[in-house]
């Protein structure tokens, strides 16, 4: 029988994202064919493990070394993950103490949060295509002004 090191070795040489839970841990295997860095899909699933309720408000999150263990990646892959969530209001760091879940969450849609980013994003994508439009009808009356002077030469 093969060993849980074997099984999980076997799932990261494939393209399937499985869990294995031993008796002190979760291993997880990153997606080779996931298009984002490996520090956006660990945020992506410690993410969805607050939304879930798996890490509850307040709760510690596991010390870099168990999340290098569980994931597989290097210490700064495991850094920039706990930066993208705490630059989002989801984790809190205390000095000497460790890394939390915000006792008070952000709502979806609050600045900050990813999905109150990509609303800002696209407010400023619909001034920008806004400002584009005026432009266009700008260009055509000095268009329309300089044919017209040059007609009347």
């Amino acid at each position: 029988m093969a060993s849980m090191v074997d099984q999980v070795r076997h799932v990261k040489s494939g393209s399937l994202r499985l869990r294995f839970r031993t008796a002190y841990r979760w291993v997880v295997s990153l997606s080779p064919d996931d298009p984002r860095s490996p520090y956006l899909q660990i945020a992506d699933d410690l993410r969805a493990a607050i939304r879930r309720g798996d890490l509850a408000p307040g709760a510690q999150i596991p010390a870099t070394s168990a999340l290098i263990e569980r994931y597989g990646v290097a210490r700064n892959t495991v850094r920039s993950a706990l930066r993208v969530l705490s630059d989002e209001g989801l984790l809190v760091a205390r000095q000497g103490s460790g890394v939390y879940v915000r006792s008070t969450l952000p709502e979806t849609g609050e600045p900050g949060t990813p999905d109150g980013q990509l609303e800002a994003v696209l407010k400023q994508l619909a001034d920008l295509a806004s400002d584009v439009r005026r432009l266009g009808e700008r260009v055509s009356e000095l268009e329309s002004q300089v044919r017209k002077d040059q007609r009347d030469r």
